[in-house]
């Protein structure tokens, strides 16, 4: 349900509730209700996150060039940001997002280098 105060709506959480933006995570009063919004679109396929236009695990993108498996994500919740190998528990779950600035990479030192840290789910 939007938040609606003196007749205005809140244009930030219309967006993410239609599935049209990404949130930023930064912190700030709205930030909880940002999230959830987020989450509601994103857990039923609308906009951005449609199946025909968002990948799921059961249909994982594929590296643009093959020698770079390496997916670099950021955590939704904390903005943490981390790299998984093929060999990771979790690498086929991880869905890439490149407007929001996760990536592939060929190796680990430039995972590094661009500020990604090994997953804990690696061995």
């Amino acid at each position: 349900m939007a938040l609606v105060s003196q007749g205005k709506t809140f244009v930030n959480q219309e967006m993410l509730l239609a599935g049209w933006a990404n949130p930023d995570y930064k912190k700030n009063s709205q930030r909880d209700l940002l999230t959830a919004a987020y989450h509601e679109a994103k857990n039923n396929n609308l906009g951005l996150w449609s199946l025909c236009v968002y990948p799921s695990p059961s249909n994982p993108p594929t590296p643009p060039n093959p020698s770079c498996p390496i997916k670099a994500n950021i955590d939704a919740g904390t903005g943490q940001k981390f790299y998984h190998l093929p060999n990771c528990q979790h690498y086929n779950e991880v869905i890439l997002n490149t407007a929001y600035g996760e990536s592939w990479f060929c190796t680990e030192k430039d995972a590094l280098a661009a500020g990604f840290k090994k997953s804990v789910t690696c061995n």
